[in-house]
């Protein structure tokens, strides 16, 4: 087949470099994808979405166990609340999917 009946012209406000990317995200996806590109990038978006929201739930729950560990430290937090917290943290991380293969109701 002769490449330039593959070629046409048309308006576009993408980038030279927009356009690259376009055309080698349709080359991967192949001659009979399973969805299209706006789904795959639909996809990818939710899932980074959701991995940035546990990445600050994480850092969340850090500064709160820190916090928490302080006021123990004062002596404002009996050790048995405090392991209580840990734990209670350690089931709300597994539930977002950060501790693999770990019992969240086991004392470290």
């Amino acid at each position: 087949m002769d490449i330039s009946s593959q070629l046409r012209t048309t308006v576009t406000r993408l980038t030279d470099q927009q356009l690259k990317e376009a055309e080698a995200a349709f080359a991967l996806l192949g001659t009979d994808p399973i969805s299209g590109l706006v789904e795959h990038v639909q996809h990818s978006l939710s899932h980074h979405a959701r991995m940035r929201t546990s990445l600050l739930a994480s850092a969340a729950i850090d500064g709160y166990l820190d916090a928490k560990r302080k006021e123990h430290e004062r002596g404002a937090l009996s050790i048995a609340a405090l392991w209580t917290i840990e734990r209670a943290m350690r089931c709300l991380r597994a539930s977002l999917g950060e501790v693999a293969g770990e019992d969240p109701t086991m004392v470290s």
